[in-house]
Formats: C-alpha cells, sequence, structure tokens
C-alpha cells in the first residue's frame, strides 16, 4: 500500500520515463516492417517485461542499457500474439496490426461487448476476421481484406485502425478522411519508412461569378465555419519500407504519468515544478487542454523531437481550478489522462462534465461505473449519464482508503488526489509499481509534506 501525507508544495524538476505504450505501438510496427531497428531510452519496468515476453516469437529482442536491438523473425502466422493485461492506450491500434500481419490475436481478459465492436468496425472497414477461443480466452483471427472503394469518408477513430490493419498487411491503400488526423500513427510511420501523404482536400466549388465568390466569402466569416473540420486525402504505400539505414527510434515521456503529475501540480499549486520529456502532440496533451479551461496558467517550451514527434517542458503556475465540460472524442485520446481529469474536477469549483464515454460500457468491469466509485471515494458530489459523468467539486475531501488494484492511469490519480486531501490516504499500488517503480520515491522527492506535528501546532496558533 502507498501512504500518502497532504502537500502544501510540489517544486523542482522530473524527467519523464518514457511510454510503454508508445513502445508497444512502435516495436509491433517495426516488427510488420520486416527490417532491424533500434528503440532508445526504454524504461525498466514489469510492463516492458511483459511486452518483451509478448513479443517472443514475432521479434529477437538485444536489451543493451535501455536501448533494444530488435530483428523481426519471419512471419508465421501460427504464433498467437498475446495482449498483457494492462489498460493500453493504444490497444485497438494494436489489435489491428496484429490481424494486418495475420496474427490471431489473443486476450486474456476481453468482454463480449468488445469483441463485438472491433468485429463492426472491422467489417465496416472491410476487414474479416472471426473470434475463437483459445485456452478459456477470447481470440479474433484474421480472414481477408475486401480492397473495395469505402461507401464514405472514414471517422478518426477508424482511420487509425484502419492505418494499423494496412501497416502490418503491407498493403497499398487510400481513403477520404472526415476529420483531422491526431494520432501517433501519423508520425511512427514514416519513422519506419513507408510512404504516408495526407492532403487537404478543398470542397468549394469554383465559380468565376462575382455572386459565387462573394457568397463563398461571406460563408467563410461566419463563425460556424470557423471550426469546421476539413475532410483529407489519405494515400499510404506500406508494400516496401525505404530506409538507408535501420530505423532508430525514440520515445517520448509516458503520457500516463505526464497527466498524474500534471493534476498533481494543478492540485497543489504551490512551488516551482517542471515537468520534462513531456509529449506534446495533439493526440497526447487532452490533460493540458482540461488544465487550461479550468483555469490552470503553464508554460510550454519543446525542446526534442522523438519519433513520436516533439516533447518538452511544461511549467504550472499558480491558479484558481474551475469546473468545466469535456467531450472525450476520439476516446484513445484520453484513456490515459482521463481519471487525472476527473480527479481535479472533484476539487475544482463548480460542475464539470464529461460526455462521450460510451465506449467504457463495453468493458468488464464498466468503465464509468469503476471512475464513478473513485468519485464517491472522494466524497464528490457527482451523477450519472448514460454517455458521460457530471459531478461537482468540493474544497474539503478527507483522507480515504483505496484497496482495490485498480489501472495504473486510475490508481495513480486516487494517490495524487491524496495529496489535496485534509487526511492520510493509501492506495493499493500493485498496479502503479508495475508500470512506475519509483513512483513512491518520486513523489518524496517533488513533494514537500504536512506533518502531523505541523497541522497540530497550525491548529493550536
Amino acid at each position: 500500500m502507498l501512504e500518502i501525507q497532504p502537500a502544501k508544495a510540489i517544486h523542482g524538476t522530473y524527467d519523464l520515463p518514457s511510454s510503454p505504450d508508445l513502445l508497444f505501438l512502435a516495436s509491433l510496427i517495426g516488427c510488420a516492417s520486416g527490417h532491424t531497428f533500434t528503440i532508445s531510452t526504454v524504461s525498466k519496468s514489469d510492463l516492458t517485461e511483459s511486452i518483451k515476453i509478448c513479443l517472443k516469437g514475432h521479434v529477437e529482442i538485444e536489451d543493451n542499457n535501455n536501448q533494444w536491438s530488435v530483428k523481426p523473425i519471419e512471419n508465421d502466422a501460427s504464433v498467437l500474439l498475446t495482449i498483457p493485461q494492462g489498460n493500453w492506450q493504444y490497444r485497438d491500434m494494436i489489435l489491428f496490426l496484429g490481424l494486418g500481419m495475420n496474427k490471431t490475436v489473443l486476450f486474456p481478459e476481453i468482454s463480449d461487448q468488445r469483441i463485438e465492436k472491433w468485429l463492426q468496425q472491422a467489417n465496416r472497414l472491410g476487414i474479416c476476421c472471426k473470434t475463437v477461443e483459445i485456452e478459456n480466452a477470447k481470440a479474433l483471427q484474421y480472414k481477408g481484406f475486401s480492397e473495395k472503394v469505402l461507401d464514405s469518408d472514414v471517422g478518426e477513430e477508424d482511420a487509425g485502425l484502419l492505418l494499423s490493419f494496412l501497416v502490418g498487411a503491407r498493403k497499398k491503400y487510400s481513403f477520404n478522411l472526415s476529420s483531422y488526423f491526431l494520432n501517433p500513427l501519423r508520425q511512427i510511420i514514416p519513422a519506419f519508412g513507408f510512404s504516408f501523404e495526407i492532403k487537404a482536400i478543398n470542397t468549394t466549388e469554383k465559380s468565376d461569378d462575382p455572386l459565387s465568390r462573394r457568397l463563398r466569402f461571406l460563408k467563410s466569416k461566419k463563425k460556424s465555419d470557423v471550426h469546421q473540420k476539413p475532410s483529407s486525402a489519405i494515400s499510404v504505400d506500406f508494400t516496401t519500407p525505404v530506409l538507408k539505414k535501420p530505423a532508430e527510434i525514440t520515445l517520448p515521456g509516458d503520457e500516463t504519468l505526464a497527466a498524474v503529475l500534471i493534476a498533481a501540480k494543478c492540485l497543489i499549486p504551490k512551488g516551482s515544478f517542471v515537468l520534462s520529456n513531456v509529449p506534446l502532440e495533439s493526440w497526447s496533451t487532452q490533460i493540458l487542454t482540461f488544465a487550461r479551461k479550468a483555469g490552470c496558467k503553464f508554460t510550454i517550451q519543446e525542446n526534442r523531437r522523438t519519433s513520436f514527434g516533439v516533447s518538452g517542458l511544461v511549467t504550472l503556475q499558480k491558479h484558481d481550478l474551475n469546473g468545466r465540460k469535456m467531450q472525450c472524442d476520439p476516446i484513445f485520446q484520453f484513456t490515459s489522462s482521463l481519471p487525472a481529469m476527473i480527479v481535479v474536477a472533484c476539487f475544482a469549483q463548480a460542475q464539470s462534465v464529461f460526455r462521450g464515454l460510451e465506449d467504457y460500457r463495453l468493458d468488464t468491469p464498466d468503465g464509468i461505473d469503476q471512475l464513478e466509485s473513485c468519485i464517491r471515494t472522494l466524497g464528490a458530489r457527482h451523477g450519472e449519464m448514460p454517455d458521460g459523468i457530471v459531478l461537482e467539486g468540493a474544497k474539503l475531501i478527507d483522507g480515504f482508503d483505496l484497496n482495490e488494484a485498480l489501472p495504473p492511469n486510475i490508481s495513480a490519480a486516487m494517490a495524487i488526489a491524496g495529496l489535496r486531501c485534509i487526511g492520510e490516504t493509501s492506495v493499493c499500488d500493485d498496479m502503479i509499481l508495475r508500470r512506475w517503480p519509483d513512483f513512491s520515491s518520486m513523489l518524496q522527492s517533488i513533494g514537500e509534506f504536512r506533518t502531523k506535528g505541523a497541522r497540530s501546532e497550525r491548529r493550536q496558533a
């Protein structure tokens, strides 16, 4: 159990360890490329060891002082791809990568509802697969791909799944996208030498008629059109990667731990704290979007380019917290940070609303029920919606005991909630330590805590 004292300040600097989720994603894309590659700045943990075990039979890994030298093994469809237990942020993309590589993808624990959704998504994209049962666990098996022109533009979530499948299958393909493509695949796929091109589609009708031009001009000035998402054309050629030398992959910091520590600083504004190696691409910064809306002030400095885009420093300043509304779409962008956002909202003034969470209902246990249980533990007022959560923040919350081994994004968020509580808190840290073995010592190094003696002296004063 992790014992947490209330904190009066958070200060110092902390360099984030690398992301195990992006490590897993990059390893499988590299495996699909068929060429040797290296991944640097790999952080050691039980979770990264489970990734190595999962990849056994698919690649050979030589671990040299936090750098992996990886050599793909000739593709053998009979070798299972068993996804380790864990709250993988890019789980769906990893699944479709495996299907594209003609692997049978096995999940130790998965709900029938989740399997059914995957089958529906695959069918919508022309991917044929079926469910099989292996050792009392559910698995998905690839059967074929219909290379027909899709009936309509592909949404952002489906685009990530389709591209994952295509790179696994090493295919050439083109399709239209109905939104922006804010996804880690956009940066990492070209890093392995694959051709990946996105072009904006101009849907405006050309005309020399002055009246038509004037109408188009007036339409462009309307507020509703300012935030309109453009349509794009995506063309990829994954048949043969073109590289002059083996790919050298560098990883940014762990986006889940970044969300937890940014939330911690939102709760404890006193002290000067700098967080480094933070992934700063749009798909990984939802916690900063929420913090800004809630009234937090911060500065960002980009200082490093990784294979997944830019990373850098984040410094948060003193502020007041206010409740806000968040539309969590696409949902994979919020997997790592949603529990931390909810913890911040529990201490914010006024109401916060989180929508677009209906996908969480497909998991076992129910993802929304898990989050609401944590809100009840904190003592904040909340209400349930079919697709989300509404809650009212509270200024004072007592310390609590959380004995259940919850996923690390939830249990770590609850741990930092203890920093703001007015009493002692204990949190089961089994899943936290599996991902971040130094989590407890890290909190001790950046936190300045209120002792029992100090609290007694203040009461006497």
